[in-house]
């Protein structure tokens, strides 16, 4: 009897740590212009942040490109650095992928 109560409660918080674990806010601006159907964009001084649906979002060759032009976009010279993808969506938790980029 015991065992099942704990279970329950272990249970309820693992699905609640899920819930909310998907509320998280992306720091930068978000950009409109760069932005495409579940495909997102927020910018940074120094970079992005490039969300995308893991099944129906963009490649990654469009993914480069898009941080590519950003980089291009604060300054000419700029070149992206170190493009990672942070989070892999999927369909538990948060169904978009995060990619982080710098621009030197």
């Amino acid at each position: 009897m015991l065992e099942s109560y704990l279970m329950k409660k272990i249970l309820k918080i693992i699905i609640l740590s899920f819930l909310i674990s998907g509320c998280a806010k992306h720091t930068g601006t978000y950009n409109k212009e760069d932005s495409a159907f579940l495909t997102y964009s927020f910018e940074t001084a120094t970079g992005g942040i490039i969300t995308n649906h893991f099944l129906f979002g963009e490649n990654s060759i469009k993914l480069a490109g898009r941080a590519k032009l950003r980089c291009k976009k604060i300054n000419p010279e700029f070149k992206v650095k170190n493009l990672r993808q942070t989070y892999r969506g999927n369909l538990i938790t948060d169904q978009m992928s995060i990619f982080e980029y710098d621009c030197k």
